[in-house]
């Protein structure tokens, strides 16, 4: 399980590499890395993206895609973007009710504990 894992990661790293117009090497594809991934690996991947690139780069942006999608579909309407007509005070106002208010409803639930 952790060698899909760290293979999944080597094949986005070259992608992003890639896209980003950066060379695509070993060593360029170990230092972007976040989950270590044995050599070999890293060269096996690098040899089959070299050998059929566009199949794993269009791959790479349907996945990518969908997670944006994703987050589009999720964000909530009182989020940052949905603020950003309000002053800085006005928010930090808004936030301090909030904060009581969930105090409160906080303070009470406790009380009703036996």
């Amino acid at each position: 399980m952790k060698q899909e894992l760290a293979l999944q990661q080597v094949f986005e790293t070259i992608c992003q590499l890639h896209l980003d117009d950066k060379l695509v090497s070993v060593a360029n594809v170990r230092n972007k890395m976040i989950i270590a991934a044995p050599l070999p690996l890293i060269t096996r991947a690098i040899a089959a993206f070299k050998a059929d690139s566009q199949t794993y780069l269009d791959s790479y942006l349907k996945n990518n895609e969908q997670v944006v999608e994703i987050k589009d579909d999720n964000e909530s309407p009182t989020g940052p973007s949905a603020n950003t007509s309000h002053s800085l005070t006005e928010r930090v106002t808004e936030l301090e009710h909030q904060v009581a208010e969930l105090s409160r409803q906080l303070a009470k639930l406790t009380k009703q504990k036996p």
